[in-house]
């Protein structure tokens, strides 16, 4: 079972390795809550860190199966998806600016 927004992994009754379940949905949380470094990337960067996060603008490379609009983790040397729901936000770094998600796309709330 997964919760109905983020998609987070619950726990079952006698799961083993729950460690696992829990620092997913963590860095899933930590994903569309803080920030996304862009959203005109031309495809994954050669070298991301951990914890780096993109809106998908190009399907390529890791991203060849994800679409675009989703946003893009990186997390212990995976790439992941997570499809956005209507009302998400978040920080796009490069364009020092606020999107909001609506129900088919990326807006501008504000920019700085």
């Amino acid at each position: 079972m997964t919760t109905p927004i983020l998609t987070l992994g619950e726990l079952a009754e006698s799961q083993a390795s729950k460690y696992i379940t829990i620092n997913t949905a963590l860095r899933k949380i930590e994903a569309v809550t803080i920030r996304v470094l862009s959203q005109a990337n031309s495809g994954p960067p050669v070298a991301p860190a951990d914890g780096d996060a993109y809106i998908v603008d190009v399907q390529s490379g890791a991203w060849s199966a994800f679409a675009i609009d989703n946003i893009a983790y990186y997390s212990n040397t995976s790439w992941y998806q997570m499809v956005p729901k209507a009302g998400f936000r978040t920080w796009v770094v490069d364009e020092n600016a606020l999107y909001v998600y609506s129900s088919a796309s990326w807006q501008l709330l504000v920019g700085l």
